[in-house]
């Protein structure tokens, strides 16, 4: 299979981010169809199979729930995509390690993307921008907004089906005591 992983936010940052979404969208004239939720994505890779899926789960319940900064507009230019970076924290970094390990383990074929060492966290608010439509895109997301502040909740597997992402199944993450 090909697929991967990403990280889903609480539902009050999941929201905001999906505002952000459709102020670029608006501000670009480009509506791009974002085929999962808000999130950021961990790892993607080919031969992802049914073991894969219950380390993953696995994995998640021994992982607790943990804050999220989306601290930063920013641009991967040639592609055309406007993203969200977050604050790279111990918890995201490892839980990203721990995923990569899996993926070593079970000899998936890692994107290029995903190989240590490229690896570029990102929350992505528009793509397939031109460049105009990039820059008035970043210039509203950036003016005078905050960084968004939430909590990384689950772990959510996605397959690749004809260039869309279709989410498979979601594992919540530790909840710590209140």
């Amino acid at each position: 299979m090909r697929g991967g992983v990403v990280c889903r936010f609480d539902p009050e940052l999941e929201g905001a981010v999906r505002d952000l979404q459709q102020l670029v969208a608006s501000v670009s004239g480009h509506a791009a169809e974002l085929s999962i939720p808000p999130h950021i994505t961990l790892l993607g890779g080919d031969a992802l199979d049914a073991e894969w899926d219950a380390a993953v789960a696995q994995l998640a319940l021994q992982t607790a729930a943990f804050p999220v900064r989306l601290a930063a507009p920013a641009a991967f230019f040639a592609a055309g995509v406007l993203y969200l970076a977050p604050s790279v924290t111990l918890g995201l970094a490892q839980l990203q390690t721990e995923l990569l390990n899996l993926a070593v383990q079970r000899q998936a074929q890692l994107w290029e993307h995903f190989v240590p060492g490229t690896w570029v966290p990102h929350c992505t608010l528009g793509f397939d921008l031109n460049p105009e439509q990039l820059a008035q895109a970043f210039a509203a997301v950036h003016s005078g907004r905050s960084a968004l502040r939430g909590t990384i909740t689950s772990l959510a597997l996605f397959e690749l089906r004809e260039n869309h992402a279709v989410e498979r199944a979601r594992y919540t993450l530790v909840q710590p005591d209140s």
